[in-house]
């Protein structure tokens, strides 16, 4: 028999594929650890991975696009949505639930202390289906648990 499941809301997708993304990042950051001088290197080789199995399509509505290393030691994820527009999304939202997920993940996982300690930034940033800028989440040391 056929059963009715109830479908995910398009912040709850964002938050679960950056937390995946999240994850694969420190982990890579880990096995690619080198002198601590090097973190922005370590930074580039960590979205280079990434980058090469971008886009990623996370559903139907959502794809990571790329990661890149923005304004030093920030590492940023560009999301974007592939049928929705601007004037669809809430952008508080999906903010305030990525946000809270995030800073969950930095105070919980304690391979996450590495960004604290080398004053890594994350920047989550999103786009709609026309590659129309929708909004950009960013997360400092000073955000940090």
């Amino acid at each position: 028999m056929y059963e009715l499941t109830k479908k995910k809301s398009l912040p709850v997708k964002i938050i679960s594929v950056i937390l995946i993304l999240f994850l694969i990042t420190t982990v890579l950051k880990l096995l690619l650890r080198q002198p601590e001088n090097n973190i922005k290197l370590e930074l580039l080789q960590a979205a280079s991975e990434i980058n090469k199995h971008a886009p990623i399509y996370i559903d139907s509505t959502v794809r990571l696009d790329n990661v890149e290393v923005v304004e030093g030691k920030n590492l940023q994820y560009n999301y974007s949505t592939t049928t929705l527009e601007k004037k669809d999304l809430d952008t508080v939202k999906i903010l305030s639930a990525a946000k809270e997920e995030m800073l969950d993940i930095l105070k919980k996982n304690p391979k996450t202390s590495y960004f604290k300690e080398n004053n890594v930034g994350i920047i989550i940033n999103y786009s709609d289906k026309n590659g129309a800028y929708v909004c950009k989440l960013i997360i400092t040391k000073k955000d940090y648990p």
